[in-house]
């Protein structure tokens, strides 16, 4: 309720009236002149704007996840399991543990995660000449193990 009585004054742009039978009627009044209201941006303007930070985009894994080790076994997990206990699929970087593998996995390839590590779900654009320099870079690895292969036989 209001201060003045319990009565609520209507807004500015709405008048209210009585019909023949006591009912009110609210009709909604134009303004003179329109409210000058700023244009909306389009995506493509706001895509132009700067973020006000950058994170960087998808890294490749630098571990193993050894998941191999885990697989087969049972684990009992508690639903309100906190971070000083063991369990097998616990992500200590976003404080979530996780029942299976499978989610566990899905939880580090996830957005969430990725974020929490200052990753963004892109993945760096790559020239044309970066790729060949890779792919030669993989070719002399591959000649370098038939080399070696060929000297120990």
């Amino acid at each position: 309720q209001s201060m003045d009585g319990g009565k609520k004054k209507p807004s500015s742009n709405i008048h209210i009236d009585y019909d023949d039978f006591g009912r009110k009627i609210w009709t909604v009044v134009e303004a003179a002149e329109p409210a000058l209201v700023p244009p909306a941006q389009t995506a493509s303007e706001e895509a132009k704007q700067p973020r006000k930070y950058k994170r960087d985009t998808l890294k490749r894994r630098d571990y193993e996840l050894e998941i191999e080790k885990k697989d087969g076994k049972t684990y009992k997990v508690a639903k309100d399991a906190n971070v000083n206990t063991v369990t097998p699929f616990h992500c200590d970087k976003c404080d979530v543990t996780m029942k299976d593998s499978q989610s566990y996995i899905d939880h580090l390839n996830g957005k969430k995660h990725n974020r929490n590590l200052g990753m963004s779900m892109y993945v760096e654009k790559k020239g044309l000449d970066s790729v060949k320099r890779k792919l030669k870079e993989l070719q002399k690895l591959k000649e370098e193990k038939l080399l070696k292969k060929k000297k120990t036989e």
